[in-house]
């Protein structure tokens, strides 16, 4: 697989909300990686237009700056699943909500709707 561009073109943060512009045809449902500093998190893109997209962040946004690099995926979110994810719980990402609750995966799936 191709090796993704990072973006720096951040119109606006509002709330978990990233405005991105001067994109080349972003893709509704793709993740995306965010690094502002040495943070990194994941998001995905909610709305798109030919050269914009409104990316909802999975995670705190409080000081996220404008400077932030965003790197879409080209793919759609997934999740590793196996009967051992039973009687967990699990936050949207797919992650255990605890590290008692660590599972073995036997495949991965589509976690688009």
């Amino acid at each position: 697989m191709t090796q993704q561009p990072w973006y720096t073109t951040t119109h606006s943060v509002k709330g978990s909300l990233i405005f991105l512009e001067d994109l080349d045809n972003p893709a509704f449902g793709e993740t995306v990686t965010i690094r502002d500093g040495n943070t990194e998190m994941q998001g995905q893109v909610l709305e798109t237009t030919q050269d914009t997209a409104v990316i909802q962040v999975f995670g705190k946004t409080l000081g996220l700056s404008r400077d932030a690099e965003v790197q879409f995926s080209g793919s759609a979110p997934t999740v590793k699943v196996s009967e051992d994810m039973l009687g967990k719980t699990f936050n949207g990402l797919g992650e255990p909500m605890q590290e008692t609750q660590a599972y073995q995966a036997d495949q991965e799936r589509s976690n688009n709707g």
